[in-house]
């Protein structure tokens, strides 16, 4: 009753990323900005985002500010030391995006297919497909307030979830012959996930594994 012109659509069961690729099917503008169901946008999130595809890009993103509910912990992705905007080596040595703090345009979108129809790390398959493609706009403000609690989905997988998800990575990366580097890094996600069988389950953890090793690298370039 208060926003007459939005139109709901109800897709309910599909999966995160089969449901935002029917939203941009119904939707009609050239600009697409995408909103989870535990995520908040700042009051500014639209404009900002907007602003940095107006400066020429087709893809851009803000900070998402993340409170972890069950240790309290916040942290910030991307965090303050990671490269802005990412390369794509980086981009495959950890997905430093969120998509509630992406804004991406229709064409852009389109060419990379929208997001693939996989169980876990939609998102990431995504991002790595634009960045092929497309050089990334960034803006450095907290555009999206982003809470994770013992339901997210980042919280109730695996390490097979985790597997599955880097081999289909490695797989892609190697179709769209991407630099060795970038290969590289995505293989020692394997290798740790298999020494880690059993002993991850969430993303966070794997995450605290994945820098431990020096796969993902904690410095500024």
């Amino acid at each position: 009753s208060h926003y007459s012109s939005v139109k709901l659509v109800q897709a309910g069961g599909v999966g995160p990323g089969r449901a935002r690729n029917i939203g941009a099917a119904e939707a009609t503008g050239s600009c697409l900005m995408f909103l989870d169901s535990d995520d908040r946008w700042s009051a500014d999130h639209c404009r900002r985002l907007t602003g940095v595809l107006d400066q020429g890009f087709q893809v851009a993103y803000g900070v998402t500010e993340n409170l972890e509910t069950l240790s309290g912990c916040r942290f910030q992705i991307p965090e303050p030391w990671e490269v802005a905007p990412p390369t794509l080596e980086s981009l495959a040595s950890w997905c430093s995006l969120v998509p509630s703090g992406v804004a991406v345009t229709r064409r852009a979108f389109e060419a990379v297919g929208g997001f693939p129809s996989v169980g876990f790390g939609e998102d990431w398959l995504f991002f790595l497909a634009l960045r092929c493609r497309f050089p990334f706009g960034f803006c450095p403000e907290v555009v999206t307030h982003r809470l994770l609690h013992p339901g997210s989905l980042c919280s109730s997988v695996d390490c097979s979830d985790m597997k599955g998800l880097v081999t289909a990575i490695a797989g892609e990366l190697r179709r769209w012959k991407v630099s060795e580097e970038a290969v590289a890094a995505v293989e020692a996600h394997l290798r740790l996930l298999s020494h880690g069988e059993g002993r991850l389950g969430s993303v966070q953890e794997w995450f605290q594994a994945a820098s431990r090793v020096g796969i993902v690298k904690r410095s500024v370039e």
